[in-house]
């Protein structure tokens, strides 16, 4: 993601005497619209030269014209590249919101503007070349990967402690870099901070994504608790824990990016989108210091020795063969870390469609699996994310 001054390519165009009538031939496709022409080539650049603006285009089909009417518009999961020669002033508004394979924009030093929404939900858009100044109407690089790179924030500064600085764009994405850790803060006032000494606090109904830049070690305790807008976070391989209650009741919060093996501490994702609860005979479990989570196979695991309890079960652990066991009324399953398989006492094989793992030296398996062996009935609430077990 950056924001450059000029364009290679925009350069070789006007070197070699490329009009837009010159590039439309043997293109893809091609057309007009007021001042401006295009042409599509077939590996998915978009070139627009001529003079004037881009039009402007709505959402609602009244006057400009709706988005329906761009002339690209049938394009729109074609587009990769869009480049703009030198002569176009403006591009308009919503011109290519939603084009959600665009990955590149060169815009040429003539462009003055972006209007509002231009290139808002193109979702792989990282790589952004214009002028210097230009002006961005609102929401003009809205929910794209290069909106923190080219929008200047709105606001920023450093943390009171240690390296991390941060910044908020425009469209709600806050982001933190630097070295070290992102600090603790507590809940009463009390050694560490309180979470009212966030730099971020009276931004907490305004951050909608969250990115934590490469050379940040430790997302702090309660750092983000009650952000209730944050809906992605984005964490770089260089964290490595996430502290307790960091994102409690981020109730927006569905779409995290953390590296494996990343320590989460007690409540890190608590009542956010991302928790599963479980209930057992209509009594909610309570977790003491591991919850359950959703594995790659989308199956639910579940702490073993906090749901044997709830379920009734005996509980054993053998360290030395890194196995779990459950008994209940002369039956037993062993649970093998690691193994896709389940075993019974009596040596008998049962495959699972996914594996007891240890996460933060807690022992997990998969909920379904240990609850249907002992005759509970299992179903999932998908609107609430609760395992349901009732006998």
């Amino acid at each position: 993601m950056k924001r450059r001054v000029g364009s290679v390519v925009l350069v070789l165009c006007l070197l070699l005497g490329l009009a837009p009538a010159a590039l439309a031939e043997g293109a893809a496709a091609s057309g007009e619209t007021g001042g401006v022409s295009w042409s599509l080539s077939g590996d998915g650049t978009l070139t627009i030269g001529g003079s004037g603006a881009i039009p402007d285009y709505s959402k609602n089909g009244e006057a400009p014209p709706d988005i329906d009417d761009r002339p690209w518009q049938q394009y729109r999961y074609t587009v990769r590249r869009l480049v703009v020669l030198s002569g176009v002033t403006r591009v308009g508004s919503r011109a290519f919101q939603g084009f959600e394979r665009l990955e590149r924009v060169e815009l040429a030093d003539s462009v003055k503007s972006v209007g509002a929404w231009a290139f808002q939900n193109c979702f792989a858009l990282s790589d952004v070349t214009m002028a210097e100044g230009v002006a961005l109407e609102t929401g003009a690089f809205r929910d794209t990967p290069a909106e923190a790179s080219v929008v200047p924030p709105i606001a920023g500064g450093s943390v009171s402690a240690g390296g991390v600085s941060w910044s908020l764009s425009e469209g709600g994405t806050l982001t933190v870099g630097g070295s070290g850790a992102i600090p603790d803060y507590n809940k009463n006032g009390e050694a560490p901070p309180d979470i009212d000494d966030r730099p971020w606090q009276q931004y907490r109904y305004t951050v909608r994504r969250l990115v934590v830049l490469s050379g940040v070690t430790r997302v702090g305790s309660r750092a983000f608790q009650g952000f209730e807008r944050l809906e992605r976070v984005e964490l770089a391989d260089s964290v490595k824990s996430v502290g307790a209650w960091a994102f409690q009741n981020c109730f927006a919060l569905s779409d995290v990016t953390v590296a494996e093996g990343v320590a989460l501490e007690t409540g890190a994702f608590r009542d956010t989108l991302l928790s599963v609860r479980v209930t057992v005979n209509g009594e909610a479990v309570r977790w003491t210091d591991a919850e359950p989570f959703i594995d790659a196979n989308d199956r639910v695991l579940v702490p073993l020795r906090a749901m044997g309890g709830a379920l009734g079960l005996s509980v054993a652990w053998d360290g030395e063969a890194r196995e779990a066991s459950f008994t209940a009324d002369g039956r037993t399953i062993i649970f093998p870390i690691g193994g896709s398989a389940a075993r019974t006492d009596g040596g008998e094989a049962i495959q699972m469609d996914t594996a007891a793992v240890i996460v933060n030296e807690r022992a997990y398996a998969p909920a379904r699996f240990l609850a249907e062996y002992f005759g509970f009935q299992v179903s999932w609430d998908g609107a609430s994310r609760t395992v349901i077990i009732e006998r």
